[in-house]
């Protein structure tokens, strides 16, 4: 009698596992699924130290910008203030992004996407974040870039 029950059970179960139709292309949907998952959880872990790093670093942005906008309006020629001002990667186009070193057309195609697709950067360190920018480019383009919020522009 106890064989009979887990036998029905059993043919139960797999009847309904037919029934609902789950194929390989349930797997691959999965997978794709969980790979995003695993890449926005990376990303939201990275807003997070982000957001309690730019509360610390506000102030003093804040007075890097102007001390460096002061220095700017004191020069007197188009290649000195070209050499103290900083590329906010918020706000720059494909061409601008470019003129960074190691930042081809494809780099800049995927630093406008990653910040169209998921806002603003927070930090200078969040293009890590982009494919094909790892710690030595990152280390060539820390002097050059700045993040410059958009509610600090008023």
């Amino acid at each position: 009698m106890f064989l009979m029950l887990a036998l029905l059970l059993f043919i139960g179960s797999v009847s309904r596992y037919y029934r609902e139709g789950r194929t390989a292309e349930d797997l691959d949907a999965f997978t794709q699924f969980d790979a995003e998952f695993k890449r926005l959880t990376v990303r939201a872990d990275s807003v997070d130290r982000a957001q309690e790093l730019a509360t610390a670093t506000a102030a003093k942005e804040a007075v890097a910008k102007e001390a460096a906008a002061d220095e700017a309006m004191t020069r007197t020629g188009p290649t000195d203030s070209s050499t103290t001002l900083r590329l906010d990667i918020n706000r720059a186009n494909s061409e601008e992004l470019q003129t960074l070193p190691r930042i081809g057309p494809a780099l800049a195609k995927q630093i406008i996407i990653m910040r169209t697709r998921f806002g603003e950067f927070l930090t200078v360190n969040d293009l890590l974040l982009v494919s094909g920018i790892g710690e030595k480019t990152m280390e060539k383009l820390r002097p050059l870039v700045t993040v410059i919020p958009a509610d600090s522009s008023k």
